[in-house]
């Protein structure tokens, strides 16, 4: 069953109004990931926002070309997708930025907001004093959010 439409807005709702992580992020993810359906359609045919990903959707497990096709591929490796983080609870959806890239706050204060303990980065014995969270932990500015072996 899909959710219904916001007459308010117009044509349709948005990530955060929806309580079912999965749906919300599949709001981005029908754009920005990689996969197919199983007649070979690149994006999630049907899909519906309110919806989950299509059955049968699959994402690649190997993302190639445009970085901006690959963040769901990314995050669902994460623990981060495990524990519920969406999409908007880092980013704005195409506006109303407040800092690059589309983040709804700087970068180490959207990770304090969560990771408080390790905000000050002296978990990170070789941590300079401008670095940001994601120097080590999103490589190649992906979000996978990995921890680095001890330095």
């Amino acid at each position: 069953m899909s959710a219904p439409l916001d007459k308010k807005k117009g044509t349709s709702i948005v990530p955060n109004k929806l309580e079912d992580p999965l749906a919300a992020v599949a709001v981005c993810g029908q754009c920005h990931s990689q996969g197919a359906m199983p007649d070979g359609t690149k994006y999630p045919k049907g899909f519906l926002p309110g919806q989950k990903l299509p059955e049968g959707y699959t994402l690649a497990a190997t993302v190639e070309g445009d970085t901006r096709l690959r963040q769901l591929n990314d995050m669902r490796q994460s623990k981060h997708a495990e524990k519920g983080v969406t999409c908007i609870t880092c980013h704005t959806a195409h506006g109303g930025m407040q800092a690059k890239p589309q983040l709804r706050k700087p970068l180490n204060a959207l990770c304090n907001d969560c990771h408080p303990t390790q905000a000050d980065m002296t978990h990170a014995k070789t941590a300079k004093p401008d670095s940001k969270c994601s120097d080590c932990h999103m490589p190649d500015k992906r979000h996978v959010f990995q921890t680095p072996p001890e330095q």
